[in-house]
């Protein structure tokens, strides 16, 4: 539930990733040490906001959040852009009092929403892809019929090469298509 005038909302808020373990799990994550594996099986989802915490205060990972109205509508891509002035991102952790942003507050409680990884370090950059595909009339003058998914990132600090989603990622994708 809403509590401030801002909050965070890592992984909807709910299960964090890497909490559903057994203590065998917990205890080779921990590195055999009984108390921290015992911490780990048993309150993994609410201490794992500390282990966030202390990780955000020196992390060159920013932990970057989006406002959105929901989880739902976060993990759909309904919520990926900061906005012109960045007033539609924040950073979660040490750094969340930079995501109070008075002239954008009006009077309702701003919800953050981002992912984390299952272990340190647990900080994790959201992208946003976009797959545009041909129109029918194109698609039917390719004799194979299937074509190949290429990615390439492009971010703040240049582009990473081109590399090709493997083959049961094109089925995937030929399918979900097809049905569309």
């Amino acid at each position: 539930q809403p509590l401030g005038h801002v909050d965070f909302y890592p992984n909807s808020g709910t299960h964090m990733p890497g909490c559903k373990l057994t203590f065998e799990e917990a205890l080779e994550m921990e590195n055999g040490s009984v108390v921290d594996g015992m911490r780990l099986f048993v309150g993994c989802n609410h201490m794992r906001g500390i282990d966030y915490f202390i990780e955000s205060i020196n992390s060159p990972c920013p932990f970057l959040a989006f406002e959105c109205s929901n989880y739902a509508e976060y993990t759909r891509g309904g919520c990926g852009s900061c906005g012109q002035r960045g007033e539609k991102c924040g950073r979660m952790g040490y750094h969340a009092k930079e995501a109070w942003k008075p002239d954008f507050y009006q009077g309702e409680s701003r919800k953050f929403y981002l992912l984390t990884g299952r272990r340190h370090p647990y900080c994790r950059v959201t992208h946003m892809v976009t797959v545009v595909v041909a129109d029918h009339q194109i698609s039917d003058d390719h004799e194979d019929g299937v074509g190949r998914f290429y990615i390439t990132l492009h971010g703040s600090r240049g582009s990473s090469s081109s590399s090709r989603l493997g083959e049961e990622y094109a089925h995937h994708f030929s399918r979900i298509f097809s049905q569309v």
